[in-house]
């Protein structure tokens, strides 16, 4: 599952580069997707999945490796808002980075068409939870996973309700960047047996 999320991060950064002028954020995601395309090579096949749904299964890997690699391009987006923002802070130019405003824009509408994907993959999955014997590691990651889509939905009501964008919310959605990249690690250790 790592191979394929960044395939699908990677490729989703590739149709948006050009229309939000974000080609900066390439310095981002070249190296997630190179550091879980070589992890996902240790990664051992999956138990079998025999008396599972087929069409609720593959509806669930869809929609998260769809929604995982919006929410990582978002947290890229995010982390050079940060460090956009900084850097004008002091004073610091000229700049290869997106405006301000760009990044913003950008980082908001991926975790929009991101969201409800993840939501999708998180409910599809909640159906697999009671037909599932999970070990302790597996349960942490549902945990994480869950928890991730409860920090991006939190990033999406404080900026909906309170009005807030920028720095505050870029800061949530590249935590909930982070968390993606755990679950995604996660599944790598958990693949290779350690």
């Amino acid at each position: 599952m790592p191979g394929r999320v960044v395939a699908v991060t990677a490729t989703c950064y590739i149709v948006i580069r050009r229309r939000w002028r974000v080609d900066a954020m390439g310095v981002a995601v070249v190296p997630i997707v190179l550091a879980f395309l070589v992890g996902s090579q240790f990664v051992g096949a999956g138990p079998d999945s025999i008396g599972l749904p087929r069409g609720l299964l593959a509806v669930h890997i869809a929609s998260n490796l769809l929604g995982l690699g919006l929410f990582l391009l978002a947290g890229a987006a995010g982390a050079f808002y940060i460090l956009q923002e900084r850097r004008l802070k002091a004073k610091r130019m000229p700049s290869r980075l997106p405006p301000l405003d760009a990044l913003d824009k950008v980082e908001h509408r991926l975790l929009l068409a991101g969201f409800p994907l993840q939501t999708l993959g998180a409910v599809s999955g909640a159906a697999f939870l009671t037909d599932l014997q999970m070990t302790q590691a597996q349960l942490l990651q549902v945990i994480l996973a869950y928890g991730t889509w409860a920090l991006i939905a939190g990033v999406l009501l404080v900026r909906a309700i309170l009005g807030w964008h920028g720095r505050r919310t870029a800061y949530g959605t590249v935590a909930g960047a982070a968390c993606v990249m755990l679950v995604l690690f996660l599944y790598i250790v958990r693949g290779t047996g350690a």
